[in-house]
């Protein structure tokens, strides 16, 4: 069995109190980061849009990998 990851989704914050704006930018960039990772199924997800995070790694595999984008100001 090929434990090779070759699936991610980008996971970011998002906006709250208006979700799809940031769902859409992420969406893009995971499309820009695909283009680099040929054979890769790179998808982008935002924790502020209700089901957007369960809805991206729904159908990936086990060994697909998680990358956190979070950014803060040392909080």
């Amino acid at each position: 069995m090929d434990t090779t990851p070759s699936a991610a989704v980008i996971v970011a914050h998002g906006q709250p109190s208006d979700p799809d704006p940031a769902e859409v930018e992420l969406a893009d960039f995971a499309g820009f980061v695909s283009q680099h990772l040929p054979n890769w199924d790179i998808r982008g997800a935002t924790l502020a849009k209700p089901g957007a995070l369960d809805e991206a790694v729904r159908t990936m595999s086990p060994n697909s990998i998680v990358y956190p984008m979070f950014m803060s100001q040392g909080w």
